[in-house]
C-alpha cells in the first residue's frame, strides 16, 4: 500500500548497489528539486553512482533494496 506522501512525492533517487540492486535514497516532487539533490550528493560522494526515477505507481518505499524487475514494467529512468 502507498502512502499519500509517496503519491505526492514520485520523483526518486536511486544509489547503485550493485548492476542489478539499487537503494532509494529520497523522494521529490519535482524534477527539478531531484536533481540538484543528485548534484550535491554526486558532490560529496563522487564514487558512487546515482539515478533519478520516475516512480508512477508508487511502489519504490524509502530505504528499501531494489531488484531488477523481470517481466514487470519498471518505472521510468530520467
Amino acid at each position: 500500500m502507498t502512502s499519500y506522501r509517496d503519491q505526492l512525492h514520485p520523483w526518486c533517487i536511486l544509489l547503485a548497489i550493485t548492476a542489478k540492486n539499487a537503494k532509494l535514497v529520497s523522494r521529490f516532487r519535482r524534477c527539478h528539486e531531484a536533481q540538484a539533490h543528485i548534484q550535491a550528493l554526486q558532490r560529496m560522494n563522487p564514487e558512487k553512482t546515482y539515478k533519478l526515477v520516475f516512480d508512477s505507481n508508487t511502489n519504490i518505499k524509502l530505504g528499501t533494496k531494489m531488484p531488477a524487475a523481470k517481466n514487470k514494467k519498471q518505472p521510468a529512468v530520467h
